[in-house]
């Protein structure tokens, strides 16, 4: 005999338990096909809606983009136009040297290469009068108060 039963269980005894082992089976299969009909698809859009926001927010925390949470929440309540306008604003911020000596990519701040340890001073520009870093699309230096450029040096009296 099987576990299930005893020796002196009657066989209506013996019908309930398998029409009972039945109808949990019945039950579960239809739970089963109830999440897999109503759930599944609302948790897959929820993952389709969530899941450019979240990517957006690995991305700036990653990457070490100012405010982070505001870009995640921008796309989350606009979705694919907030992750094109974050796609598009970070483009250029992406933009790396190539260490002369490795050819690692390194960051625009970088002063040693962290692969070689090859000085990279040389590829950051310096105002030409305090000879503090620049960035290109300045046209005052930062440090000095000096207009960058040609027409810089003829305003400041310099030739």
């Amino acid at each position: 005999m099987s576990p299930i039963f005893d020796e002196h269980d009657s066989p209506l005894k013996k019908t309930v338990i398998i029409l009972g082992w039945f109808l949990v089976a019945v039950i579960a299969i239809r739970i089963l096909l109830v999440f897999i009909t109503n759930v599944l698809p609302v948790l897959a859009g929820l993952a389709f809606w969530l899941g450019p926001a979240v990517w957006v927010f690995w991305h700036a925390q990653k990457n070490s983009v100012a405010r982070p949470f505001l870009w995640a929440v921008l796309t989350l309540f606009t979705w694919v136009i907030g992750l094109v306008v974050y796609l598009l604003v970070q483009s250029g911020n992406g933009k790396k040297n190539v260490c002369p000596s490795c050819g690692l990519k390194v960051e625009k701040e970088y002063v040693v290469c962290p692969g070689c340890g090859a000085d990279l001073s040389s590829l950051q520009p310096t105002c030409p009068y305090c000879g503090k870093p620049i960035q290109s699309h300045w046209k005052y230096c930062t440090a000095c108060g000096r207009k960058l450029g040609v027409a810089g040096d003829l305003e400041n009296g310099q030739e």
